[in-house]
C-alpha cells in the first residue's frame, strides 16, 4: 500500500474537529432561529383559520335560527333561568337531540342551566372550542366551556330581570343579539355585512389573573354613578379607566380578579357569553361590583383570543373579519360620555369603528335607526 493511499484512508475516517462541530451546531441554531418564526406563524394561521370557521357555522346557525322563528337568538332567557343563545342555536348545529334535553329536562322545568345534570353541562360541543385556546378543551368547576360571545354592541347593560309589564324600564344592547329580547334583521340598518354578531374570548382557566380570561371586580371608578341599567348612560363613565386595572398581560397584584369568561358552554349571563365593542380587542374586562352566580353589575367585557395581534369577528351576513387590536376606538376617556342621557340608546357609536362595527342602527353607515319601531319579539326561545 502507497503511502498516499494510507493517508487517504486515515483522512477519511477521522471525526468532526471542535471547530468544525461548533460551526455545525452555530448553523444549525441560525436555521432553526430562522425557520422557527415562519413555523410558528403557519401554525397560528392554522388555528386562526379553523377559529374563523367555527365562528362561521356559529352566524350561519345564527341566519337559519333567524329563517325559522322570525329573529336572532337572544342572549339569554328572559326567565332569569340562564340559558343562553348557545341553547337556542343547538338544532342549526346537529345537535338537536341534546337541545331537547336541556330544554325538556331543564327549561320547561324552570330549572337554572346551572342546576342542570352533569351530562349537559360537560356536553362535548366541537363548534364552541376554539383551538388556539388551551383552556377551551378542560372541563373547570363542572361546565364545558365555549370559546365564542355574542356581541352586545357598544354597550355594557346591566341585565335586570325583565318586567314584560313595563319593557321600557328595561334597555336593551345595541347589539345584533341582545338579552333577554330577540332582534329581527330588520332592525340591522347599518347592513348585515357591517354589524358584528360573534367574537372570541379567552376560557378561564382556575389561578389565571390575566386580563384576557379574568374579570376586574370592584372597578367602580370605570363605571361612574346614576342610572344603572346602562354603564354608557351612567355621568362618569369612563372606559379607558378599565385599562388601568391592568399590569402587563396580568391585572394589578391589588385588583380582586373573577375567572369565568367562556367557563359555561350554555350559560347565557354576561360574563359568560357576551362582549362589547367599546375596549379595543384583548383589552381587560371590568365589572361594577361583584360577578358571580347573579351576575347583575354592569359589565365592561372585551373580545379576547390567543392570537396575534386581534380577534376573528362574525358578521352577521355571515362573513369572518380579523380584527386588530389597534382599531380606531374613538373617545374612550369619557368627556363626552353620560352627557346626553341617551348616548349609547341611539346615534352613532362614540367608541369608533369598532363601536359602529358592533351598533347594528347607529347609522355610521346612512341607514335610518329603527330599533324603537321594531317590534318585540319575546316569546322565542
Amino acid at each position: 500500500m502507497s503511502r498516499l493511499n494510507f493517508k487517504r484512508r486515515r483522512a477519511a475516517g477521522r471525526g468532526f474537529t471542535l471547530v468544525e462541530l461548533l460551526t455545525l451546531v452555530a448553523v444549525a441554531c441560525l436555521l432553526l432561529n430562522l425557520l422557527l418564526p415562519a413555523v410558528l406563524s403557519s401554525r397560528d394561521k392554522s388555528r386562526r383559520s379553523k377559529c374563523a370557521n367555527n365562528l362561521k357555522q356559529l352566524a350561519l346557525a345564527a341566519q337559519n335560527y333567524h329563517d325559522v322563528n322570525g329573529a336572532l337568538p337572544a342572549g339569554q332567557d328572559a326567565c332569569n333561568l340562564g340559558y343562553g343563545f348557545r341553547v337556542s342555536l343547538l338544532p342549526y348545529l346537529e345537535q338537536f337531540g341534546l337541545y331537547q334535553g336541556v330544554m325538556y329536562e331543564g327549561f320547561e322545568k324552570g330549572v337554572r342551566f346551572a342546576d342542570l345534570d352533569a351530562e349537559v353541562k360537560t356536553a362535548q360541543i366541537d363548534v364552541n372550542a376554539c383551538p388556539a385556546d388551551p383552556g377551551a378543551s378542560r372541563i373547570v368547576g363542572g361546565f364545558r366551556p365555549a370559546s365564542y360571545v355574542a356581541c352586545y354592541g357598544d354597550f355594557c347593560p346591566n341585565v335586570a330581570p325583565y318586567d314584560a309589564a313595563s319593557p321600557r324600564s328595561w334597555v336593551r344592547s345595541r347589539g345584533a343579539i341582545a338579552p333577554k329580547t330577540w332582534t329581527n334583521l330588520a332592525v340591522i340598518t347599518d347592513g348585515t355585512a357591517n354589524t358584528a354578531l360573534f367574537s372570541e374570548t379567552v376560557v378561564a382557566v382556575p389561578g389565571a389573573s390575566t386580563i384576557k380570561n379574568g374579570v376586574a371586580t370592584g372597578t367602580s371608578s370605570v363605571f361612574g354613578a346614576g342610572f344603572v341599567l346602562n354603564s354608557c348612560m351612567r355621568p362618569g363613565f369612563k372606559p379607558q379607566v378599565c385599562l388601568t386595572y391592568a399590569d402587563g398581560a396580568n391585572y394589578r397584584p391589588d385588583v380582586a380578579v373573577y375567572q369565568a369568561r367562556g367557563s359555561r358552554w350554555g350559560d347565557g349571563r354576561d360574563v359568560f357569553s357576551a362582549f362589547s365593542t367599546i375596549l379595543p380587542p384583548n383589552s381587560p374586562n371590568c365589572s361594577l361590583g361583584g360577578v358571580g352566580d347573579a351576575g347583575g353589575n354592569p359589565q365592561l367585557l372585551s373580545a379576547t383570543s390567543h392570537h396575534r395581534g386581534g380577534v376573528n369577528v362574525a358578521l352577521v351576513d355571515g362573513s369572518v373579519r380579523f380584527v386588530s387590536e389597534t382599531i380606531d376606538c374613538g373617545n374612550l376617556t369619557g368627556s363626552t360620555i353620560g352627557v346626553n342621557a341617551g348616548l349609547c340608546s341611539y346615534g352613532k357609536s362614540p367608541f369608533g369603528v369598532w363601536g359602529a362595527l358592533g351598533s347594528c342602527n347607529g347609522g355610521e353607515t346612512g341607514g335610518r335607526s329603527a330599533l324603537d319601531d321594531a317590534p318585540s319579539l319575546r316569546s322565542l326561545f
